[in-house]
């Protein structure tokens, strides 16, 4: 099992919080990365997006 860690740095040099999938296989290309990452920050933009508030539960937002 391996980690990678991606940390987004603006042009200015600030430094934004570091985000490390884990992931079981021994290789990984990097176009596979990047789509696993996409796919995390779209998964937690939708929910923030439900659940302004961060009350509910992504498992149930009719409780929102």
């Amino acid at each position: 099992m391996g980690i990678v860690t991606f940390v987004d740095e603006t042009t200015a040099g600030e430094r934004r919080t570091a985000w490390g999938p884990e992931t079981a296989e021994e290789r990984l290309t990097v176009r596979e990365l990047i789509r696993r990452r996409v796919f995390q920050e779209v998964a937690e933009y939708n929910a923030r997006r439900r659940c302004p508030g961060g009350s509910c539960s992504p498992r149930t937002p009719s409780a929102c």
